[in-house]
C-alpha cells in the first residue's frame, strides 16, 4: 500500500492536474473561482490568489467575486480590485452600478479608482468616459498609462451628456476631456463616427478643443496625391485640419517617420508650419534611442527631433547651438523620461542612472 500511494502521488504530481498552480498552494483544495480582463482569482483552504500571487490577509471563508469579469472581489474586511486592496471601500455595501462603474454607498469607482464624488445622491454614470453629479463632471482618461479620473465644474447638470469618449456638452458648454471648447455652440455641436478627436457646430470643425479653418467636415475629401491630407477643392489640410501654406506641392508631399513632419521638393513642414533653414533633400527624423536596463536600441524614429545634412531641429525650430556630432534623443523606459542632449547640455529631460550609464559608454547599443 505505501508503494501504491507513493506511485499515485508521483503520477498526480506530473499530471496536467498539477500544472498552473501557485507555489505552495494546496493541491486538493485549490480551484479557480473567476477571471477578469487581466487575470484570474483562485483559492485553496488557506489562501486567496490573483494571477498566482497570494493576496496577503484575504479571508478565504468570506471571499467572493463582485459581478462577472469585473476585477472586483471582497471578503469581510476589504474590497479588492485585480487582487489589490481598495483603501476606504466598504465590503458590505460594495456593488456594481453599471457595466464598469461600482459603488459602496459613499463613493463611486471606475476600474478600482475612486471618483471622490462631490454629491453621491445626484451622481449618474454617463456615456463612455463621462459621469456627472450636480456639481462636477467626471472624466475618466483611459489614454494615460494608468486610468485617471479628473473633475471639472459642470455648466448644467440636467442637460449634460457625453457625445463620445472625448467630447461632451451641456446647454452652456462643449467639453473636450477636461477643457471647455471655447466658442463652440452646444446647440449645434455634434461628433462623427470617423474619429473621436473632432466635432462640428454651425461655425466650423474643431480638432480636439481648438477651432479650425474648416467650415464643413462633409465637404472634405482625402487628397488623392497623399492620403494623410485633406482637400476641400481649394486648400490642403493636415489630419488636424490645419491649412497648409501657399506653395505647398501636394503632388510631391511626403510624410516623415509617421510624425508631424512632411516635405515636398523644396520645403520641410512641421504640421502646417514651414521649418525654416531645413534642407528638404537631406531632412529626416533622428533615431529615437530607447534605454531599458542594460541595453539601448535605436530602431525607431523620434517624433520631436530631426536633422538635415548640417543642422538639428526640434519640431519646427532649428537648434542653432546644438552639437551635430554628439546630439542624442530618446526615451528612458525605466524612469519614463524623454531626453535630448549633446556634449554641452540637456535640451529635454535630465540625467538618470540609465542615461549616465549610456553616456559613460557602458551600455550596448542595438542598431537597425
Amino acid at each position: 500500500m505505501p508503494l501504491i500511494s507513493l506511485l499515485l502521488c508521483v503520477l498526480i504530481a506530473i499530471s496536467p492536474l498539477a500544472e498552473n498552480r501557485p507555489d505552495g498552494s494546496d493541491f486538493f483544495s485549490y480551484r479557480k473561482i473567476g477571471e477578469d480582463y487581466q487575470g484570474s482569482y483562485a483559492l485553496d483552504n488557506k489562501h486567496v490568489y490573483y494571477c498566482f500571487d497570494k493576496i496577503e490577509g484575504a479571508d478565504v471563508a468570506t471571499f467572493h467575486l463582485i459581478g462577472k469579469n469585473t476585477g472586483y472581489s471582497a471578503d469581510k474586511n476589504h474590497v479588492y480590485y485585480t487582487g489589490k486592496i481598495m483603501k476606504g471601500a466598504h465590503p458590505k455595501t460594495f456593488k456594481m452600478s453599471n457595466a464598469n462603474i461600482a459603488c459602496d454607498g459613499k463613493d463611486y469607482y471606475s476600474y478600482g479608482i475612486p471618483f471622490h464624488v462631490s454629491d453621491y445622491k445626484s451622481f449618474r454614470p454617463g456615456y463612455n468616459n463621462w459621469s456627472v453629479d450636480k456639481n462636477y463632471i467626471y472624466y475618466t482618461d483611459d489614454q494615460t498609462e494608468k486610468d485617471e479620473i479628473h473633475s471639472i465644474p459642470v455648466g448644467d447638470y440636467k442637460s449634460f451628456k457625453g457625445l463620445n469618449e472625448q467630447y461632451a456638452k451641456d446647454i452652456y458648454h462643449v467639453y473636450f476631456k477636461t477643457k471647455i471648447v471655447e466658442g463652440a455652440d452646444p446647440a449645434t455641436f455634434h461628433t462623427f463616427l470617423q474619429s473621436r478627436y473632432f466635432g462640428q457646430d454651425k461655425n466650423c470643425v474643431y480638432y480636439e478643443n481648438k477651432a479650425t479653418e474648416v467650415k464643413d467636415y462633409n465637404k472634405l475629401k482625402v487628397a488623392k496625391e497623399n492620403k494623410n491630407f485633406y482637400v476641400d477643392g481649394k486648400n490642403f489640410y493636415t489630419h488636424e485640419f490645419l491649412k497648409m501654406p501657399e506653395g505647398t506641392n501636394i503632388k510631391h508631399l511626403t510624410n516623415i517617420a509617421c510624425g508631424d513632419w512632411s516635405k515636398d521638393q523644396k520645403r520641410v513642414y512641421w504640421k502646417n508650419r514651414i521649418v525654416k533653414g531645413a534642407d528638404a533633400k537631406s531632412f529626416d527624423a533622428l533615431p529615437s534611442l530607447y534605454l531599458y536596463e542594460g541595453s539601448a536600441a535605436d530602431n525607431n524614429k523620434d517624433y520631436d527631433y530631426a536633422k538635415d545634412a548640417h543642422h538639428i531641429f526640434h519640431k519646427d525650430t532649428l537648434l542653432k547651438d546644438a552639437d551635430y556630432a554628439t546630439f542624442v534623443c530618446g526615451w528612458d523606459g525605466l524612469n519614463k523620461v524623454a531626453f535630448a542632449f549633446d556634449k554641452h547640455r540637456y535640451y529635454e529631460g535630465h540625467p538618470t542612472p540609465l542615461i549616465k550609464k549610456y553616456r559613460m559608454g557602458k551600455m550596448k547599443v542595438e542598431h537597425n
